[in-house]
């Protein structure tokens, strides 16, 4: 597949810009959109992604999908296998808070988000990550949740252009053979790359209701096996994990 990719030294979301001229894309491309900085990030639902200039990855892959493809569900969590399987072969230690976020320890390094548009005869994808490479430490405490940064992890400056360059070559291939077989190739490797164990006490924001748990497992379609408190098993393709349970 074709990669065409558009860059800006700043702009307010490179999903915004992605998700603005989806009607613009071939459908046959894989679009990057990258920026030095944005200056209105945003993250899932409405909260926002603290994007300075020139210290991190900004990044939005965008591509066609057939409407009835099995796998826009997943879409997320390949975006996280891809970056989780990127930053490991750079030599970092990372794991998948469920359903994507990044983690190294209790600390966020990294989220995603994926929105779709549907046209007529196929559904556009754009799927947004953002990596903190080289934030400073003083920068982070300005953040109202424990979050880290590869320089931080490291005791010294990262090259973004190489995070990028080994994340585009992953999920790159990666999409080829999704768009193919689906979520399926890369099921186990999510689930070996989920910070979650069977037995975890789990809480999140689901449809502005909050769901407390017993993580059990991640289906064959990628869901969550969640134990509720009266104990059915129910399942969930999305939530916002309550921030205090890694603190």
């Amino acid at each position: 597949m074709k990669i065409i990719t558009t860059h800006f030294v700043s702009v307010d979301s490179t999903n915004r810009w992605a998700n603005d001229h989806a009607s613009e894309f071939d459908s046959d491309t894989l679009q990057l959109i990258t920026a030095k900085q944005q200056t209105a990030g945003r993250g899932r639902g409405k909260n926002k992604w603290l994007s300075p200039d020139e210290d991190n990855v900004y990044a939005t892959f965008a591509f066609s999908l057939c409407l009835d493809h099995p796998g826009l569900g997943n879409i997320s969590q390949l975006m996280a296998v891809a970056a989780t399987a990127s930053l490991k072969q750079l030599g970092f230690s990372v794991q998948i808070k469920w359903p994507n976020d990044l983690m190294i320890g209790d600390k966020k390094l990294a989220g995603i988000l994926t929105e779709a548009t549907r046209f007529s005869s196929r559904m556009s994808v754009s799927v947004g990550i953002g990596i903190n490479v080289n934030m400073t430490s003083a920068i982070l405490k300005t953040i109202d949740r424990p979050v880290t940064s590869l320089m931080v992890e490291k005791g010294s400056p990262v090259a973004v252009e190489n995070v990028l360059e080994q994340l585009v070559k992953n999920f790159a291939s990666s999409l080829t053979l999704f768009l193919n077989e689906g979520f399926a190739p890369f099921l186990d490797s999510y689930r070996q790359m989920l910070i979650h164990k069977k037995g975890d006490a789990i809480s999140f924001h689901n449809h502005n209701k909050l769901w407390i748990g017993k993580f059990q497992a991640i289906n064959s379609d990628g869901t969550l096996a969640l134990e509720l408190e009266n104990g059915e098993i129910a399942k969930f393709f999305s939530g916002e994990i309550v921030a205090d349970q890694f603190k």
